[in-house]
C-alpha cells in the first residue's frame, strides 16, 4: 500500500484540502468534519487503497483505514497541517446539529424505552387472552413498569439534556420533578374534568386526603371554573400534563444551560454554593410552567396535528412515502427527528401512526437482506445477511444497511420499495400503536388495540409481511452486482507467503468480565459489518481490560481506549473499549503497560471509570476484533450470554494447509 499516494486520493476526493474544517482520527478510522458534504466523492473514496469503507455520522465524514490508520493520518498532516478543532466559520447545518441532540437526547434511553414498550404489548396479549385481568396485582406491577418510564420521560429526558448541553443535571431533574409533581397532575386532572357527569366524583377521588393541599387550592380558585381563570402575578397560568411530554423538557434544559451560568457569575463566590442553584430553580421553574411548557406543548401539539392531518387525508399514501423513506432517514440520522413526535402523539392522542409504518420499512431491508444471503455466493456475504438480517427484523438495521444492503446499492433500493408498498397497506388499514416500542417484529403486541382489537396488528403485520416479500422478489428476480468470493489457493500450492506471516491455532481468552455481544449488534456499523476483522464484543461490568493471551503490546493509543497485542501464535488482537470513547482524549483512562511490553494472559492492560463513563452517557461495548481474522478459517466464539475475565473468548483455526 501507497500510504502517500492513498492519503492524495482521499484528499482528492473530499473536495480537497480547502473544504476539511477539522481531521481527527481514532483506533480505525479518520474523521473528517467538512465545509459542504456535497464536495464529497463517496464512491470514489471506498475505492481509493487502503479505504475499507466510508460512513457519515455524528457531523463527520468517517473514512475507515483499520490498523493503518495512524500512518495515513501522518501522510495527510504531511500534505497539510489539518486542524483538530473546527476552524472559525466552519458551522454544521441547523437540521444536521438539531438532529444530532435529538440522537444523543434518545439513544441512551433506548433500553428502557424499548423494555417498557414490550412489557405494555405483553399486558395487552395478556388482557385479551384473559390471563390477566385490570383488577389483578399482576396487572398493576406490569402497567407501573411499563408506564413509569413513559409517565416520567420528563426525568429522563432531564438527565441526557443536561449532559448535552452542560446544565447541572440535578438542577434540570429539579424542573422535571415539578412538571411531574402529583399536585400538577391532580390540579390538570380534576379540572379538565370539567363539564363531565363524574366531575365531582373526580374531585372527590384525587382529593380524599386533601392531598398537597390540593382540594383547598381549587376551591380557591372557584372550580369547577376552566383552568385559564388561574393566575400567577396577573399572568394566566395554563396547567397541562407534562407525563409523556418530550419538548418542553428538552426547551427547559437548554435555557437552564444559559440562565444557570448567568446566575453562577453574577452570585459572589463567597455564598455562591446555597444562593445560585435556590435562585436557578426560583427562575426556571415559574418560566417553565408559564412559557416555556405551554410554547414547546403547541409546537409538539402542531407538529402532531400537521402530520396527523397529513395521515388522515390519505393513510396509504403517508404509509408509501414513510415506508420508503424511513430507512434513508435511519442512514442520515433524520429518523430521531420524529421520536418528539411519537411521543407527543401518545400523550395527545393515546396512540401514534408513526410507529407500525417505520417497523414495515425496517422489514423491507430484512427481506432484502434475506434474498441476498440466499442468492450471493460470497459466503461471506451470506453470513453477513443471515446475521444481520436476524438484527435487523429486531429492530436493529444499521449492521444490515451498513454491511449488505446500501453496500451492495440495488438491494437497498429494493428494500425501500419493499417499504412504501408494505407501508401503504398499513396506513390504508390504519395500523396504530398504542405503546412505545423498538420497530421490528418484537413491536407487534404494541399494535394490539384496545379492549383486544385485533385490526391494528394485523394490518401491521400485513404490511411487514409484504414489505419484507417484494424487497425478497425484487432482490431475487432484479439481481445486484455480487462481491467475488476469495479464491482459496489450491492444495497442492507452496505453504510460503512472504507478505503474510504465518498463523497458528489461537485460543483468547476474555479480556473483560460483562455481557457478550455478538459483532454484529455492535452499534457501530463498521465493526458490526466486520470491516475491522472478525471477532465478538463483551459490554463490561468492571473497568479493567485484561490481556486475552500471552503477547506483546503493538500498540496503545494515546487516548487509551485501544489496545492492539499479538500473541506467538501470529493473531493480531485489537481491544477497542467502547463506541466513539475517542472523544474523551483519554479521560477516565488509565494505561498499565506501554507499547512492546511482553504480558501474560491475564495482565491488567487498562483501567477505566466504568460509572463516570457509563453517566456520561458512553456505550462501553468493547469490540474484541481478530484483525488479521482472514488468515483463519473459523472462528469459533463462545455461546455463554456472559463472561468472567479468562474464561475462552474464542479460538481462530487457520486455513488448512496455508498458514497452519
Amino acid at each position: 500500500m501507497d500510504l502517500h499516494h492513498s492519503a492524495q486520493e482521499i484528499v482528492r476526493h473530499i473536495g480537497g484540502v480547502e473544504n476539511v474544517g477539522s481531521l481527527y482520527h481514532c483506533a480505525t478510522r479518520l474523521r473528517f468534519r467538512l465545509k459542504d458534504t456535497s464536495k464529497a466523492d463517496k464512491a470514489a473514496l471506498e475505492r481509493v487503497e487502503g479505504v475499507i469503507s466510508v460512513v457519515e455520522g455524528a457531523g463527520q465524514l468517517q473514512v475507515v483505514i483499520g490498523g493503518k490508520v495512524a500512518k495515513v493520518y501522518q501522510e495527510l498532516i504531511k500534505i497539510h497541517p489539518f486542524s483538530n478543532v473546527d476552524e472559525g466559520g466552519v458551522k454544521e447545518p441547523f437540521l444536521t446539529r438539531a438532529i444530532g441532540v435529538l440522537s444523543g437526547l434518545f439513544q441512551p434511553l433506548i433500553p428502557a424505552l424499548a423494555g417498557a414498550g414490550l412489557i405494555k404489548g405483553i399486558i395487552a396479549i395478556g388482557m385479551v387472552s384473559g390471563l390477566l385481568s385490570g383488577a389483578s396485582t399482576s396487572y398493576m406491577l406490569l402497567n407501573v413498569a411499563a408506564d413509569g418510564v413513559f409517565y416520567f420521560l420528563p426525568v429522563f429526558l432531564a438527565i441526557t439534556a443536561a449532559r448535552k448541553f452542560g446544565a447541572n443535571e440535578f438542577l434540570a431533574l429539579g424542573i422535571a420533578a415539578a412538571l411531574c409533581h402529583p399536585m400538577i397532575e391532580v390540579a390538570y386532572t380534576a379540572v379538565s374534568a370539567v363539564g363531565s357527569d363524574n366531575a365531582h366524583n373526580i374531585l372527590q377521588a384525587l382529593t380524599l386526603q386533601n392531598f398537597g393541599g390540593m382540594k383547598d387550592i381549587l376551591v380557591h380558585y372557584g372550580y369547577p371554573e376552566q383552568v385559564n381563570n388561574l393566575h400567577w402575578f396577573g399572568i394566566h397560568f395554563i396547567l397541562m400534563h407534562y407525563g409523556y411530554s418530550v419538548i418542553p423538557i428538552i426547551i427547559a434544559v437548554w435555557a437552564l444551560s444559559y440562565v444557570e451560568r448567568w446566575v453562577y457569575a453574577a452570585v459572589p463566590e463567597i455564598i455562591r454554593l446555597l444562593v445560585a442553584p435556590m435562585l436557578v430553580l426560583l427562575i426556571m421553574v415559574p418560566l417553565t410552567f408559564l412559557v416555556v411548557g405551554p410554547i414547546g406543548g403547541a409546537i409538539g401539539d402542531g407538529l402532531a396535528w400537521l402530520l396527523k392531518t397529513l395521515n388522515d387525508f390519505s393513510g396509504m399514501l403517508f404509509g408509501a412515502f414513510l415506508g420508503f423513506f424511513w430507512q434513508i432517514m435511519v442512514i442520515f440520522g433524520v429518523h430521531w427527528s420524529t421520536t418528539p413526535i411519537t411521543f407527543n402523539n401518545f400523550a395527545l392522542l393515546g396512540y401514534d401512526y408513526l410507529s407500525p409504518i417505520t417497523a414495515v420499512g425496517v422489514l423491507g431491508q430484512v427481506g432484502a437482506g434475506f434474498a441476498v444471503a440466499v442468492k450471493s455466493r460470497n459466503r461471506s456475504l451470506k453470513s453477513l445477511g443471515i446475521s444481520t438480517g436476524i438484527t435487523g427484523a429486531l429492530g436493529i438495521t444499521e449492521p444490515l444497511l451498513y454491511g449488505v444492503t446500501l453496500k451492495l446499492k440495488k438491494p437497498f433500493l429494493y428494500g425501500c420499495i419493499g417499504g412504501a408498498v408494505g407501508g401503504a397497506l398499513a396506513g390504508a388499514g390504519g395500523a396504530l400503536s398504542y405503546a412505545y416500542a423498538f420497530g421490528g417484529v418484537l413491536a407487534l403486541p404494541s399494535y394490539l388495540g384496545p379492549q383486544g382489537n385485533l385490526s391494528s396488528m394485523l394490518f401491521s403485520l400485513a404490511g411487514m409481511t409484504v414489505a419484507a416479500g417484494v424487497a425478497f422478489v425484487l432482490t431475487w428476480f432484479l439481481g445486484f452486482t455480487d462481491l467475488p468470493e476469495v479464491e482459496a489457493a489450491p492444495e497442492n500450492a507452496p505453504d510460503v507467503y512472504p507478505d503474510v506471516k504465518t498463523v497458528q491455532k489461537s485460543t483468547l481468552a476474555a479480556p473483560l468480565t460483562g455481557a457478550v455481544v455478538p459483532l454484529a449488534e455492535v452499534k457501530d456499523p463498521a465493526f458490526a459489518a466486520g470491516s475491522m476483522g472478525q471477532g465478538i464484543a463483551i459490554r463490561p461490568d468492571k473497568g479493567e481490560l485484561c490481556a486475552p493471551c500471552d503477547g506483546t503490546i503493538a500498540a496503545i493509543f494515546p487516548t487509551r481506549h485501544v489496545v492492539v497485542m499479538s500473541d506467538a501464535c501470529g493473531a493480531e488482537i485489537m481491544m477497542h473499549i467502547g463506541l466513539d470513547t475517542v472523544d474523551l482524549k483519554g479521560e477516565g483512562f488509565t494505561a498499565l503497560v506501554a507499547n512492546g511490553d511482553r504480558v501474560k494472559q491475564g495482565d491488567p492492560l487498562i483501567r477505566f471509570d466504568l460509572d463516570a463513563l457509563t453517566a456520561k452517557g458512553y456505550d462501553l461495548t468493547t469490540p474484541v476484533i481478530l484483525i488479521n481474522s482472514d488468515d483463519y478459517a473459523t472462528l469459533e466464539t463462545t455461546t455463554a450470554s456472559a463472561i468472567t475475565i479468562g474464561e475462552p473468548l474464542l479460538t481462530a483455526i487457520p486455513k488448512t494447509g496455508e498458514h497452519a
